[in-house]
């Protein structure tokens, strides 16, 4: 059950309380110049150009498999090429907003960027690599190709926490959570969980029953430790199957009650701050709760987040009409294919 503390608080109510309107006066831009062009860009005969920026055959070219087939060598070529033209598109919106990166920031995200493609992930967010070499190499990345990749990543994060900065102030922020305490009261809650996952048992599919039965006698033996007098978060550490709460004491931090399923938020309602649950039996396991009450910093931390959400958004809404309007062209044998014309019928 993986969550970022906070985060998930800060997406409710997205049609409330614009916090660009709270937020008072701008902070004023910080002085930066563009982030400086990766080194060692590959020249030659030119296969598109984004806003008169060439991407030559050689950047197609390059850190190309050897041994590939000449049809997987043109799927490759036109794949790199889309993401190519992408990352340049990237690249001239966050150099039209003069973002900056130093040294001590692009090392930082470089590490950073190592650490997730070694992480193991999802087929499409890929993942799981030895190290960076190795995804150069799978994903025919060049060194010049990687830099401006982990750039445009990073330049992306600066220009949201410029955006966040400027449209914020402590005193909006305080105002905010003020105004909007009751409203996240209601809706969210600082959650403790002991959690027995039925899906994540290797036997789930094939005897459910049974599965079922052993994660309830476990729910049961864990409440029966809670009534006993031991710990939420003693029980939670040696019990609970949720590999991210389970290590916290059961913390998933301030969460939307509905988070966990309907039955789960209906035991919410019931429980007052400090009192654990009975065990609630949901479509994906079963579980027992406890919440805590919410304090000053915690609404704050939710409206902070809800900020930073929101500059978020602006910004793929700038880059979205960034690339919108950008011109591409294509050499001859580089356009992407385009889908038949519809017949009238005549």
């Amino acid at each position: 059950m993986k969550l970022s503390t906070l985060i998930a608080c800060g997406l409710i109510v997205l049609s409330g309380f614009l916090i660009w309107g709270l937020a008072g006066q701008a902070a004023s831009p910080p002085s930066s110049k563009p982030a400086a062009e990766p080194a060692g860009k590959p020249a030659g005969k030119v296969a598109a150009t984004v806003n008169d920026e060439p991407i030559s055959e050689s950047e197609l070219m390059a850190a190309m498999p050897d041994d590939a087939f000449q049809a997987q060598l043109e799927d490759l070529k036109k794949s790199k090429l889309k993401r190519l033209i992408e990352e340049t598109v990237q690249w001239q919106f966050l150099k039209d907003r003069k973002i900056a990166m130093s040294d001590d920031e692009f090392k930082k995200a470089t590490a950073d960027f190592e650490v997730m493609v070694k992480t193991p992930g999802c087929p499409c967010c890929g993942g799981g690599y030895a190290d960076i070499e190795q995804f150069k190499q799978v994903n025919a990345f060049s060194a010049w190709e990687v830099h401006r990749r982990i750039t445009c990543d990073s330049g992306l994060k600066l220009y949201a926490a410029r955006l966040t900065k400027e449209q914020t102030t402590p005193q909006g922020l305080a105002e905010a959570a003020k105004k909007r305490r009751p409203e996240i009261d209601k809706d969210c809650v600082v959650a403790y969980t002991i959690s027995f996952d039925y899906t994540r048992d290797p036997d789930y599919f094939r005897d459910e029953k049974t599965v079922q039965d052993k994660k309830a006698k476990l729910a049961d033996a864990a409440l029966a430790r809670l009534k006993k007098g031991d710990s939420f978060e003693t029980v939670a550490k040696e019990m609970s199957e949720d590999g991210v709460s389970g290590p916290k004491g059961g913390s998933l931090g301030c969460i939307r009650a509905d988070y966990m399923g309907p039955e789960v938020q209906k035991a919410w309602g019931k429980l007052e701050p400090d009192k654990f649950s009975p065990v609630i039996k949901a479509a994906w396991g079963c579980c027992i709760v406890m919440r805590k009450k919410l304090t000053e910093e915690d609404i704050l931390a939710v409206v902070k987040e809800q900020a930073k959400n929101f500059a978020e958004d602006q910004m793929y809404q700038e880059l979205d009409a960034w690339r919108k309007k950008a011109k591409i062209q294509y050499s001859v044998g580089y356009a992407p294919a385009t889908a038949p014309a519809k017949s009238d019928g005549k």
